[in-house]
Formats: C-alpha cells, structure tokens, sequence
C-alpha cells in the first residue's frame, strides 16, 4: 500500500514559515518543536521503509515488528512535539495497524482525519483499519465515498478487501461463511462498476 510521502525538506519548510510565508532558518541554539516533529515523522518513515524491505525479504517477524514499533514511537513523539502535523497522525495511524493495534490506528486515523477532513490516505488506511476488526458497513462506506473522490485509493481498498475474504475463509470460524459471503459478492458487484466506469472513462481510439 502507498503511504503518505513528504520529504524533510518540504516538511521543514512547512513549519517554520514565517508571517510573510517565507521560510526561516532555525535559530540557535536548537531546533524549534515543529522543527524537530519533522525530524521524528521522517525518522519514522526511515523504519518503516526497512520495514517494508524485511517483509520483501521474508525476514523474522520480530525484526519486522521491531522496525514498526520504532517507526510508531517516532510518530507519536512527533504528534507531541505539534498536533498540528496530519502526516505523522497518519502515519502513526499506519505503523500501528502494521501491528496489528487497529483500535489504536483508527484513533490516529479520527485524529489526522479532525485536522485534515477527507485525507484520502487516512480514510483508506483507517478503512483497512476496519477490516482487521470486521467492521465491514464503514469499510464499505469509506469505499464508497473513495469511489467518488480518489478512484486509486478505492482501488487499493479493493484490494484489501479481497485479502480480507481470503484471509478469513482461511480462518474458518473466526466469522459467519454467510457474512464472508455476503461482502465477497457486494466486492465483486462494485469492482464491476469499476472496470465499467473506467471504461468510460477512457477515450475511444479514432481511426
């Protein structure tokens, strides 16, 4: 899944601008707080980039875990630092559906979603948020309301979604073969919306 991307650069430009909307340069001695918010949310972003290569590489789970705690505690110290920071509430919101704390990603995902209403990024994560505690209906609204808005993140969603039926049919009894059922078709109905939609969206070749 993509995650929300902002370089240091840009980052710390967007927190320090002055009253004018130029930048100001740290003053000495140190950093200011929004300063250093962003050295922790690109920290962050650093564990959970080799995260990522660990899961390619089909490393021990408890390096990967490892690498997503960090990434988490880097995230909530930069929420700490400014709450004002939408990205690092979204990507707290990440790391900790990573580890699988969904009640606690959806909180960080509420949260950067209070400061930024309509994020895309959140509502999809907090979305797969959703899917790890089986809250199926907002899962299918937040599809929805994707579909409209951000056709490419409706799309990841889908296919979170698809995961999530083969997940739990291989768990047999964890939830009811009629719910998988039921959510496995309502999928496949708004995936063929989709490729019909996109169709029509495409433009016809002239000759």
């Amino acid at each position: 899944m993509k995650r929300l991307a902002m370089t240091f650069v840009s980052l710390l430009i967007a927190a320090s601008l002055t009253a004018s909307g130029m930048p100001k340069m740290p003053s000495a001695p140190g950093l200011t707080d929004d300063q250093k918010a962003v050295q922790r949310y690109n920290s962050g972003n650093s564990h959970l980039d080799r995260a990522a290569k660990l899961e390619k590489e089909n490393a021990a789970e408890a390096k990967i875990r490892s690498e997503y705690e960090k990434a988490a505690k880097d995230f909530h110290t930069a929420t700490l630092l400014t709450d004002r920071m939408y990205q690092a509430w979204t990507q707290e919101g990440f790391a900790l559906r990573k580890l699988g704390k969904y009640d606690e990603a959806l909180a960080s995902y509420d949260r950067a979603l209070t400061i930024k209403p309509n994020l895309s990024p959140a509502l999809e994560y907090r979305a797969e948020a959703y899917l790890g505690l089986n809250r199926l209906e907002e899962a299918k609204q937040t599809y929805l309301l994707l579909f409209t808005g951000d056709r490419a993140r409706a799309d990841e969603l889908a296919a979170a979604m698809k995961q999530w039926v083969e997940k739990r049919r291989g768990e047999p009894g964890t939830i009811a073969t009629e719910t998988i059922d039921a959510f496995e078709k309502w999928l496949s109905e708004r995936v063929q919306v989709a490729v019909q939609t996109s169709d029509l969206r495409t433009p016809k070749q002239s000759w």
